[in-house]
């Protein structure tokens, strides 16, 4: 890799070839972002932040860390359509680490002092509660940018959903990222709506105080800011919390699902075979590798037939005898990439599709000779098929904008392909794209929607939407124009899937222990309009400055 450096005033952000763009992009966000930050915490770091940009994996995450330098690194690979708490995925990724740098950064008084004779290796807030540190970056992204966690349907059915079932988090094991549901989400969960509730009742001044206190006191010593502060312990206040949260009067809607799947955890991306019978699904669990597994509906019976971190999107072979999928595998022990793989249920071989890398949602094509897939860029989506038979790939849609590509599948005459999009400042919204002429007819205009279905019996589209502010199946219909709630839910549904005569829908539904593979009847007569109405949400306004940086090639010293 060839590298290069663009500096501005308060960052050096370090990239290889082929981000250009981005590279100018992340400079413009993050100094609109350190104002922000700086003033919020009311601390500016000594010297410029390093960011560095490594586009060498399919998963969206990023990091940030103190020592030696105040470091972030970003991965622009986007989150799955489900995650969708953003506006601009960049701009709330760099928020969120750029607080860990601020927020660990501050060391004042006789630490200050340590640390002009030891260096950086004296961090006093890095002995805050993890669910701290985080919960104040999610805080934090969640007022900075128009998005973040704490604006997440999905993420407040977590924690609903606990304080439900009477499964609320105590202190201590929010305070480590716990083996037990909902996992190593805990301290980022419990911790930023603890510290929103926390603003709420004292004021956010008080949080900003409580990170000066502990930035000059002695190290682990907690509780002693927190009652300086709140007049109360830790402890003391989340107890308060959970009892405020489990009082709450939470809706209960009567759901006829049937579960097929009981021991939680994640059991996700179901998918029906051909002729009904077999479902497959993505098992993730604490104690057992990852993989596919295949559920024989009439017995119950589960069987694992392949290994690996498994994108969601699985389809199967008209004749089921094939399963099509996505994993992500280590490639040269620097990459994670992502690859199609076909299974053989027969034979019982794995074959990985080449000219693949960095493809997802794949789905055969109608005539069986191709591959429809998505392939991931530095953020950004293509829509491609792959034909094995003369090795060549065709490009259907290319963009550099972030544009998001989620779960292609082909109408049945071939020449339309249904996808969801995520576009900036759009959300994830339904699509039908046109190969004829490669235009686009857009389905819906209202919160995220994702994983859409044809109806060739209904005429329509099935698809799960949070617009009602938690992920319920809905259906469009292309004969009235009319959009319509299927069954209301009480925690979440998602990945929804058909069987072939469109008489049952198979998903993955939230329950105490995790996701469930549930299945329900389609009732056509039981759907309820739903009425579309103009929302209009405040904004926060960003305006980035345009900035001539300065490039040069990378220097390490």
């Amino acid at each position: 890799m060839r590298w290069k450096t663009l500096e501005t005033e308060h960052f050096s952000i370090h990239y290889h070839q082929g981000e250009d763009s981005i590279s100018l992009e992340t400079a413009e966000i993050s100094e609109d972002i350190y104002n922000r930050i700086t003033e919020f915490l009311e601390w500016k770091p000594k010297g410029k932040t390093h960011i560095i940009i490594m586009d060498n994996q399919d998963l969206a995450n990023g990091y940030a860390i103190p020592f030696p330098v105040n470091t972030i690194v970003i991965y622009p690979a986007q989150p799955p359509p489900e995650d969708a708490h953003y506006e601009d995925w960049l701009r709330e990724l760099i928020t969120h680490e750029f607080t860990h740098i601020v927020q660990l950064d501050r060391t004042e008084g006789f630490p200050a002092f340590l640390r002009k004779l030891f260096g950086r290796a004296i961090i006093n807030n890095a002995a805050q509660p993890i669910w701290f540190i985080e919960g104040l970056a999610v805080y934090s992204e969640s007022r900075f940018t128009n998005g973040g966690r704490l604006n997440s349907p999905r993420f407040n059915m977590l924690l609903r959903e606990e304080a439900k079932s009477g499964n609320f988090k105590s202190i201590d094991r929010a305070s480590n990222f716990p083996l037990i549901w909902p996992g190593g989400i805990t301290p980022y969960l419990y911790g930023s709506s603890f510290i929103d509730w926390l603003v709420e009742k004292y004021g956010e001044e008080t949080i900003v105080e409580y990170n000066k206190h502990t930035s000059r006191g002695i190290p682990f010593a907690v509780n002693s800011a927190a009652k300086r502060l709140f007049g109360k312990d830790f402890v003391t206040l989340w107890r308060e919390w959970k009892e405020e949260m489990e009082k709450k009067n939470y809706k209960n809607t009567k759901t006829e699902t049937t579960p097929l799947t009981t021991d939680g955890q994640w059991n996700l991306s179901p998918s029906f075979s051909p002729d009904g019978k077999s479902i497959a699904f993505i098992r993730i669990s604490f104690d057992a590798y990852p993989g596919i597994e295949i559920l024989n509906i009439e017995t119950g019976k589960r069987k694992k037939v392949v290994e690996g971190y498994i994108n969601t999107g699985i389809s199967w072979s008209k004749d089921g005898s094939k399963i099509l999928f996505s994993r992500l595998d280590i490639q040269k022990t620097y990459y994670l990439f992502s690859h199609i793989f076909e299974y053989n249920l027969k034979t019982k071989k794995l074959k990985k599709i080449k000219n693949t890398e960095r493809g997802k949602y794949p789905v055969y094509t109608p005539d069986g000779k191709g591959i429809l897939f998505v392939k991931e860029h530095c953020g950004s989506n293509d829509l491609c098929i792959f034909y094995p038979e003369n090795d060549s790939i065709v490009i259907l849609l290319h963009n550099n904008d972030h544009t998001q590509y989620h779960y292609p599948q082909f109408f049945c005459d071939g020449k339309r392909v249904l996808l969801s999009c995520w576009k900036k400042k759009e959300g994830v919204q339904v699509y039908i794209f046109n190969l004829k002429d490669s235009s686009f007819e857009k389905i819906t205009q209202q919160g995220n929607n994702t994983k859409p279905i044809w109806s060739d019996e209904l005429n329509g589209i099935f698809f799960a939407s949070d617009r009602r502010g938690l992920y319920e199946p809905f259906f469009y219909s292309f004969k009235d124009k009319k959009t319509y709630i299927v069954t209301k839910v009480n925690s979440g549904i998602f990945y929804p899937d058909l069987l072939s005569d469109e008489k049952k829908m198979v998903f993955s539904l939230y329950t105490p222990n995790g996701y469930n593979i549930h299945t329900m009847q389609i009732e056509r007569e039981k759907f309820v309009e739903f009425e579309i109405r103009k929302i209009e949400n405040a904004k926060l306004e960003i305006d980035e400055e345009k900035i001539k940086p300065q490039i040069h090639s990378y220097n390490p010293l």
